[in-house]
């Protein structure tokens, strides 16, 4: 949200829904939580799965565009590295069954997955879309293939309430609309 002044409020994540439950889990798992379109550019995510072999992606995906999908899946035909998921009734479940979390996206705001997962302990892959750096640390970025190099879970939790609590965000929106 931008205010009359020009000031931005960052989005907010509720971290009392997402919590470190499982330290420990397999380094190899990489998650992927949300809808994938042109601007998530799949295509990217397919070319990261097929050169990372020894990685596991989970992808717990909606493809919103049916000619998308079936690029997507001619593409990784051969990757066994793949393992689909439905819809969880809790997703701090699915989170903390990953060790990173992933965005291929080339356009986005915030990516929620990400701060999400990290409210989870996971460590983010992020590619560098406009404005990423803004956001998030330069570590956390990518530009042509990732690095999975795992971070401290605590550390990761730790960043997300530290920037991006959601009781910050909601005072903050306060004070804009009603004043001080």
């Amino acid at each position: 949200m931008i205010g009359q002044d020009g000031s931005v409020i960052q989005n907010g994540v509720d971290t009392d829904k997402f919590w470190i439950k499982e330290p420990v889990r397999d380094s190899k798992n990489v998650g992927y939580v949300g809808y994938l379109n042109t601007k998530k550019n799949p295509m990217r995510l397919a070319e990261i799965i097929k050169k990372n072999p020894s990685m596991n992606f989970n992808l717990r995906v909606d493809f919103q565009d049916p000619f998308l999908e079936e690029s997507f899946k001619y593409e990784t035909k051969k990757c066994k590295n793949i393992i689909y998921h439905g819809r969880y009734d809790d997703i701090n479940d699915f989170y903390n069954q990953m060790s990173y979390m992933i965005s291929t996206s080339d356009v986005e705001s915030f990516s929620y997955q990400i701060a999400e997962g990290m409210s989870a302990g996971c460590t983010p892959i992020i590619y560098n879309w406009r404005g990423a750096k803004d956001i998030w640390r330069k570590d956390f970025i990518f530009e042509d293939m990732p690095v999975f190099e795992l971070q401290d879970m605590t550390e990761m939790r730790e960043y997300i309430i530290e920037n991006y609590p959601l009781s910050k965000q909601m005072l903050s929106m306060e004070t804009l609309l009603i004043g001080d």
